[in-house]
């Protein structure tokens, strides 16, 4: 498929959009909160009388639509149909004069879809047709009709010229009137003829247009007007019915006005919650008459923390209303000073808001951290977190960090404590090297986060493995060898291999909870061990140290399942 939709479409010839310069001797402008008056049309040329007719008339089976396509010429395609194109009759649009009739068409497919080529539509003049398909199914030959499939307008080299009766723009003057001309190349002749009585549509944004028609000479003269909130100005005119558009563009000037943003609530040595809070403000500006005025709707804020330095205090804007006012959502974090303005080609800041936060309740603060090992080898951290000028209800989120060999922090408890009282939390010890410990307050959108001030280490040395990968199938009878390296910190904190110590292998039968110990082996000088077993069937398998006393900690492999079989 090659992507033709069920639309008549129009791709003339190509296509060059012409830009016009200034154009003298135009309208003058309306005002810029006038809506803009369409153009009245000029009188359509005499012709036939068109026929009443019904569009989409059908005789018979259904028929497909007609596309027209035009890449270096106009033809049109059947999309995706099984009928059998007889004849198609291309009309001047509104009437019953037929002035070209095809006959000849090409079929392609690509696997289950087919669809249909007919001849290069070739017509005389420059205007807007319809055509009308006459088809009969290959099977029964039962023939139908399809009247007026689609309008689509014929014009080679089509052009809209477009300019602006001013170039330079302000809140306080939008409005301007768009002028220019619709031609087209004459088929017969290749000289350009106008393009009278089509609708051209003027807009800077696409949600505030202007229409008006051409006059018998192609002329447009259509008031427009800016909204005031485009980011970039650019005047677009566009005519044509459907996807036969052709567009023109002129680049319009702005004159920004300046700005003065103030904050309408209390702004200095403010005692804030931590978390969202919003600040409500106005924004005026300078008029072009020398009075100050509301900027009206749709300008937007910006806010920004600049003292100190490392503030990571958040603020988002808003756009403002009608009368100016504004609001904006700041994430308060810690003390500090906020800076306020806009932004945009419109409006200049002049004077900008300002916010300055003395205080912030609800932080937090981590206490009394200590770390010690429990009778069963596990690591116990004790400590108190304490809620700062509280002003709401919650408990503390404990996090235990363990510090990685790379550098990274890595959670390796989660607990919910209370603040204010000595909290304890147990955690295993971790499988990886872990050189170091701190307890953190999680922290949450009404509670600040907080990170303990001591670094712990526990009494033990601690213990990991570095195991060799393992298969997860295993044939019957075949041997499993597991093996790899067993480490230890030193007390000055460097990895290193621990050697001359007994390991254990454990295996757990698929559907049973119970690990059994089937071998064990002595690491070398390099920290390295090795045993190979026959399995008796599934299950999970695992390397303990387990003998580490009272200077070092045990550790164990994560388990890994092995299906026999």
């Amino acid at each position: 498929m090659r992507g033709i939709s069920s639309l008549l479409t129009v791709v003339g010839t190509t296509v060059v959009l012409a830009v016009s310069g200034a154009v003298g001797a135009v309208a003058a402008p309306a005002p810029s909160d006038a809506p803009a008056a369409a153009v009245t049309p000029a009188s359509a040329p005499a012709g036939k009388k068109p026929a009443a007719r019904t569009t989409g008339e059908r005789a018979g089976l259904p028929l497909p639509i007609v596309e027209v396509l035009g890449f270096d010429r106009y033809q049109a395609t059947l999309d995706d149909t099984n009928m059998d194109p007889v004849r198609l009759d291309v009309r001047r649009a509104g009437t019953t004069e037929v002035v070209q009739s095809i006959t000849t068409f090409k079929m392609f497919s690509e696997g289950d879809y087919r669809y249909w080529d007919s001849d290069p539509i070739v017509l005389d003049a420059v205007g807007f047709y319809e055509v009308d398909l006459h088809a009969k199914d290959p099977v029964t030959g039962q023939e139908g009709s399809r009247s007026g499939s689609q309008k689509f307008f014929y014009g080679p080299d089509a052009v809209i010229d477009i300019a602006s009766s001013k170039q330079e723009f302000t809140l306080d003057s939008r409005g301007a009137v768009a002028t220019g001309r619709v031609t087209a190349k004459d088929p017969k002749t290749g000289a350009r003829v106008p393009v009278a009585g089509t609708r051209v549509k003027v807009y800077t944004y696409s949600t505030n247009s202007f229409t008006g028609k051409t006059d018998a000479d192609g002329r447009y003269s259509i008031p427009f007007s800016a909204t005031g909130t485009e980011g970039v100005l650019e005047l677009t005119a566009e005519f044509g019915d459907d996807l036969s558009h052709r567009e023109g563009h002129a680049a319009l000037k702005i004159k920004p006005q300046k700005a003065f943003v103030t904050m309408t609530g209390p702004t200095k040595g403010l005692t804030l919650d931590y978390g969202y809070n919003w600040f409500p403000g106005k924004m005026t500006r300078l008029a072009d008459d020398g009075t100050v005025k509301p900027v009206g709707a749709g300008h937007n804020t910006h806010g920004q923390c600049v003292a100190p330095a490392s503030c990571t205090n958040y603020l988002s804007g808003r756009a403002t209303r009608a009368d100016g006012s504004f609001r904006v959502l700041a994430r308060v974090e810690q003390p500090g000073t906020w800076n306020v303005w806009t932004y945009g080609p419109w409006l200049e800041t002049s004077t900008r808001g300002s916010l300055s936060i003395a205080k912030v309740n609800n932080t937090t603060r981590m206490t009394e951290e200590k770390l010690t090992t429990t009778s069963d080898g596990k690591l116990r951290f004790t400590g108190k977190a304490l809620l700062v000028d509280g002003t709401i209800e919650a408990d503390a989120t404990i996090l235990v960090e363990a510090l990685r060999a790379d550098g990274e922090w890595v959670t390796v408890r989660t607990a919910s404590r209370a603040f204010g009282t000595a909290f304890s939390v147990t955690a295993d010890v971790p499988t990886y090297q872990a050189n170091a410990y701190r307890l953190r307050v999680h922290g949450s959108k009404t509670v600040a986060p907080s990170t303990g001030t001591k670094l712990l280490k526990p009494s033990r040395l601690h213990t990991w493995f570095a195991p060799g990968k393992l298969p997860r199938t295993l044939p019957k009878g075949s041997a499993l060898t597991m093996k790899g390296t067993l480490y230890t910190l030193t007390p000055e904190g460097t990895a290193k291999p621990l050697g001359g110590q007994k390991v254990h292998y454990f295996f757990k039968p698929t559907g049973s909870t119970t690990w059994k110990e089937v071998s064990s082996s002595t690491t070398g000088s390099t920290g390295y061990y090795r045993r190979s077993v026959i399995p008796t069937g599934s299950g999970d398998w695992q390397v303990r140290f387990t003998d580490g006393g009272t200077t070092r900690f045990g550790n164990t492999t994560d388990p890994v399942h092995v299906t026999v079989g």
